[in-house]
């Protein structure tokens, strides 16, 4: 039999957790437009059927994260950014998909449309270009963040600045590789008071500066 390549998972976790957040979405918006009790009564159940088919989308995308989170999952701890193994990629992705959800929440930004294929493919740049020292790598890493368009959204508009949540989540991650969400509060009110230097930082070497400064007071 031919040999046949390995599947890669990481975009349909993507699209799983798309079709997730369309489908409440969806029922949030037909709860709040349909008026169901007006409704004559063949009109009604029509309505009703549509909300149970986009609750049943979203229950169904829930259960191909579930399991396709689990087929991912990688026991081996957290992520060293001086090390920088390729095997990290996948969960380098998870690490960072998690702590820039909380950290875009605690700055009041919603964190739907992030994309962990897309943190994979900063990784893999990163990683092959090499770097002296994990500040410096967490400087290349938030550029190449910012390049690949880590965050899809959903709807037209233009997407928020990520740099002070991607600087909070890569300081946390710098500060304690193996559990960095205890940090993310403090990592974020540090990056938003230092909104107007991340702004003006614009190389690697100057961003790298920054991580190595403010590391240990988080």
């Amino acid at each position: 039999m031919p040999h046949r390549p390995p599947i890669d998972l990481l975009p349909l976790k993507d699209a799983a957790r798309g079709l997730r957040a369309v489908a409440k979405r969806g029922v949030a918006a037909l709860q709040e437009n349909l008026p169901l009790a007006d409704l004559p009564g063949p009109a009604a159940q029509l309505a009703d059927k549509a909300l149970e088919q986009a609750r049943a989308m979203g229950q169904l995308a829930d259960r191909g994260l579930s399991g396709l989170a689990h087929t991912l999952l990688d026991e081996s701890g957290g992520v060293h950014l001086d090390q920088m193994p390729v095997q990290a990629e996948t969960r380098f992705a998870a690490m960072l998909y998690s702590a820039l959800q909380d950290s875009l929440s605690r700055q009041g930004t919603d964190p739907t449309g992030l994309s962990e294929t897309a943190a994979r493919a900063a990784w893999r740049k990163v990683q092959a270009q090499g770097a002296a020292t994990d500040s410096l790598v967490a400087a290349q890493l938030l550029l190449a963040l910012e390049e690949v368009g880590l965050m899809r959204p959903l709807t037209p508009g233009a997407a928020p600045d990520l740099r002070p949540a991607l600087f909070a989540t890569l300081l946390a991650m710098l500060a304690y590789p193996d559990h960095p969400a205890p940090l993310l509060a403090t990592a974020t009110d540090l990056a938003q008071a230092l909104g107007p230097d991340l702004a003006k930082a614009d190389s690697a070497p100057g961003l790298a500066a920054l991580f190595e400064e403010f590391r240990h007071h988080v």
